[in-house]
């Protein structure tokens, strides 16, 4: 895994790449991924899906889920997942950040 320094890095950089940083929402329910952040492109010609579920805008713990679309087609054949949390990058209105 990452460390933070390097994570933070990335992010910088991708926002960076699509201008600025969104504003934050006031609240969860009004928490919306932009389409140009929809998708993942990690070559030219693909596209891969980055939100990968949500709880929903109604629901107050609201959990959602990012990463690559093509880890669904392995991540369903592990027997046991192993996961690290972080609460020094969470962004606001969230408490933690897990990444495995």
């Amino acid at each position: 895994m990452p460390n933070i320094s390097a994570t933070k890095k990335f992010i910088q950089r991708a926002q960076a790449q699509n201008e600025a940083p969104l504003p934050t929402p006031a609240d969860l329910a009004s928490l919306l991924v932009p389409d140009q952040y929809k998708f993942y492109h990690p070559s030219t010609d693909v596209d891969e899906l980055f939100p990968l579920g949500d709880s929903g805008q109604a629901d107050p713990n609201r959990v959602m889920i990012f990463g690559r679309d093509n880890h669904r087609n392995w991540v369903q054949d592990m027997d046991r997942v192993f996961i690290d949390g972080t609460f020094t990058l969470a962004p606001q209105l969230f408490s933690q950040v897990f990444g495995f």
